[in-house]
């Protein structure tokens, strides 16, 4: 019991110490980097993984200290899974984001959210032989850290989901970004 006090004493001393400066602030940026698809079992026996880069966007609007809301769009690049199969896809996801600033110019992060993915694999070389869109939607986790300097953040992220359509069960699908972006 004194241990539960004392870790209460020590989280409401913290919060009670900490600036709210930042709350009702909009957020805009861009983030860039690569993704990977892990564990890939399938009925078309598919390479059992394959990674390639990422770009896109995100917007966010941190109400509260020390709470945020945040949605992203990515394009994931056109990557060959197998030879001759391509994979091109996109990525919306809407997450919270607990933020805790390490000073003035430092903060780290967490998300929790849901992706929504749509996708498209084809086979063939020169045409077409076969197409298969793929949607799913799954919840999201991730972390970062973000160094702040008048207005202006830069961010390093990783966010990890788990993927399963008809094709795919328990595929691990991770993202790791570097982005910059402006707070209002």
């Amino acid at each position: 019991m004194k241990q539960l006090r004392l870790a209460t004493s020590v989280v409401l001393t913290m919060a009670s110490s900490l600036s709210s400066a930042d709350a009702g602030q909009a957020y805009v940026g861009l983030k860039s980097g690569l993704y990977s698809f892990d564990n890939l079992d399938s009925k078309d026996h598919l390479d059992d993984s394959f990674s390639d880069y990422a770009w896109g966007g995100y917007l966010g609007y941190r109400f509260t200290f020390p709470m945020a809301i945040e949605a992203e769009y990515l394009k994931l690049a056109e990557d060959n899974v197998l030879f001759g199969t391509d994979f091109q896809g996109n990525v919306f996801s809407a997450s919270l984001k607990p933020t805790w600033d390490l000073g003035e110019h430092f903060e780290l992060y967490a998300k929790l959210g849901w992706a929504w993915w749509d996708a498209e694999l084809q086979a063939g070389w020169d045409k077409p032989l076969a197409e298969k869109s793929l949607s799913w939607n799954d919840g999201l986790i991730g972390f970062g850290a973000a160094v702040k300097y008048a207005g202006f953040h830069l961010r390093l992220e990783h966010q990890m989901s788990e993927l399963r359509t008809h094709l795919f069960e328990d595929v691990d699908s991770e993202l790791l970004t570097l982005g910059i972006g402006y707070r209002f």
